[in-house]
Order: structure tokens, then C-alpha cells, then sequence
């Protein structure tokens, strides 16, 4: 993973999760490298797996929401960064719903997200 040599994480993912089928950072991971290199239906797949184990994994969540954006199933992302929010209100997470209401045509929701953004702040520098 650290090499972004995903195809081989892949096989070794699944190889760790054949011996623990209750492995929720294998399912993770997996589910990160198959999104990295665009197996978004797959990814999906993996990242559920994830939350039937652990419910409120936020990284998960976000992977989750990112797989639906590209493919855009913009109506299914956003109650997913919906409860993000709810677990974690950070810059991240508003500005990644402003992008989904975006993309659905909610100006206003979109500006008040954006807003809400900003209100808290960030640790990028731009």
C-alpha cells in the first residue's frame, strides 16, 4: 500500500482476509486500492464490509461517498457525507457535501455548506 503498488495489495488483502473474514482494516484497505485504481463497484463492495463490522468508520464513509461521486450517484453520496457530518464536522466534510449538492443543482445547500466550510476553517494552505 505504501508503494501504491495496488494490485499486489490486492492479492495480499485478499490473502489476510481468506484468513480473517472479520478483518476490518484488510476490508479497508482493499477497498482504498481498488479505489485507487478505479474498481469503484468493488471498492464498494469492500467499504460495506467495513461498516457491517464497525458502523461509524468515517474513513470509510469517505471512501464510500468519493466511490459514489465517480460514479455519479451523487443522490446515494449524500446521505453518506450526511453522516459523516454527523460523526465529524470539519472543513472536509462540508466542502465534500457542497461538491455533492453541486452536482445535484441545491445552489443554496451548496452555499450554506461552503459557508459552514469556511466558518470552521481548514489546515490547508492554499
Amino acid at each position: 500500500m505504501e508503494l501504491k503498488q495496488y494490485p499486489e495489495a490486492i492479492d495480499d488483502l485478499d490473502t489476510a482476509i481468506k484468513l480473517d473474514p472479520t478483518n476490518e482494516e484488510a476490508y479497508f484497505n482493499r477497498g482504498f486500492a481498488k479505489r485507487e485504481i478505479e474498481q469503484y463497484e468493488d471498492a464498494i463492495d469492500d467499504l460495506n464490509r467495513v461498516l457491517d463490522i464497525d458502523s461509524d468508520h468515517v474513513a470509510a464513509l469517505h471512501n464510500l461517498k468519493y466511490c459514489l461521486c465517480a460514479l455519479n450517484k451523487y443522490a446515494e453520496a449524500l446521505p453518506i457525507i450526511n453522516r459523516v457530518i454527523k460523526l465529524n464536522s470539519d472543513w472536509y466534510s462540508y466542502m465534500g457535501r457542497a461538491g455533492i449538492k453541486e452536482a445535484l443543482a441545491d445552489v443554496e445547500g451548496q452555499k450554506k455548506d461552503e459557508d459552514k466550510a469556511w466558518e470552521i476553517g481548514h489546515d490547508l494552505w492554499i
